[in-house]
């Protein structure tokens, strides 16, 4: 009897508050994750340039990413906003004469439209259009959250629609990075969309696995942290979090696909790239940039980016 009211009270005394707390933290550290504070909010360092003061503080309270705010644009261009999910999304029109298509670019997790500028004069020098675009939470758009790709595969196939109704006699190319190209990945698999061409830069597998990646560049150990921040993530933005996976999206896209990753990432780790690149049925391309991290590659390697991406152009 005694052993019994012992265990009892181990269960409600230390596990259950233990449970309590540890999804308490879990929820908020999803809510920091997956929502963006005002713009003049002190951004949180890079997981592998904290200290171990910083790492603890960061693992009990969660981190900070301000909504970014885009840089001038260096190119000439006209914004325009499209509405999606009831909200208003900031884009850059980037005319070029004699075009041979559009590119419809898209970046990454907690970024902005101006971090693709490098790529987008570089597609203007190879004569295309370009059309830029902040997800909504990003830069000029309107709200102040992400659903790390997962909704925002809503947002590329309206980019993709309105662009289309806009120059029906133009071809399409999408570009995008990180959380970009997983929108990507997931607005391709959901159904076909009239583009001649995609090309990607570091998607992740899972959103499983980039949150654990996260939590190793901590040093601090994944499970069962990872899994809960998943679970709760997706219940604030109605959505399984498990369930969003590039790698299985990539088994249903027949799109010509150029998929650019660097071995150095440990944000979306090689491996899980390679999956995804051998998952997808159709034509495809891989490129790897052995000495970058997650990072753009045109920046670092123009030469090698220019001449993988005109050659896959062309090819197509």
């Amino acid at each position: 009897m005694k052993r019994k009211r012992l265990l009892k009270n181990i269960f409600f005394r230390v596990f259950v508050p233990g449970f309590l707390l540890l999804n308490g933290v879990a929820f908020m550290h999803a809510w920091r994750f997956t929502h963006f504070p005002s713009s003049d909010t002190i951004r949180t360092a890079r997981p592998e340039d904290l200290h171990i003061g910083q790492k603890i503080w960061i693992l009990l309270t969660g981190i900070s990413n301000p909504k970014s705010v885009n840089e001038s644009p260096v190119l000439p261009v006209d914004t325009i906003w499209i509405d999606s999910r009831g909200e208003q999304m900031e884009a850059w029109w980037i005319h070029a004469d004699s075009a041979h298509g559009i590119v419809l670019l898209f970046p990454g997790y907690a970024g902005r439209k101006s971090d693709l500028q490098a790529e987008a004069q570089a597609f203007h020098s190879l004569g295309y259009h370009c059309f830029m675009l902040d997800f909504p939470g990003q830069g000029g758009s309107s709200g102040h959250q992400t659903s790390v790709g997962f909704h925002e595969s809503e947002d590329v196939r309206a980019a993709v629609s309105f662009v289309r109704d806009q120059h029906p006699d133009q071809e399409l190319i999408l570009f995008g990075f990180s959380m970009g190209a997983a929108a990507i990945l997931k607005a391709l698999h959901e159904a076909p969309l009239p583009v001649k061409a995609a090309i990607i830069g570091a998607p992740f597998g899972s959103l499983l696995t980039t949150v654990r990646n996260r939590f190793d560049l901590i040093g601090i150990p994944a499970f069962p942290c990872a899994e809960l921040l998943v679970f709760w993530g997706g219940v604030q933005h109605s959505f399984w979090g498990f369930a969003h996976q590039p790698i299985q999206y990539a088994s249903h896209i027949h799109t010509p696909i150029l998929v650019m990753h660097g071995a150095k990432d440990e944000r979306a780790r090689l491996v899980q790239v390679e999956k995804i690149f051998d998952a997808i049925p159709g034509k495809k391309k891989l490129v790897i940039f052995d000495q970058l991290a997650h990072q753009s590659y045109y920046r670092a390697e123009p030469d090698k980016w220019l001449e993988a991406v005109k050659t896959f152009l062309d090819s197509r």
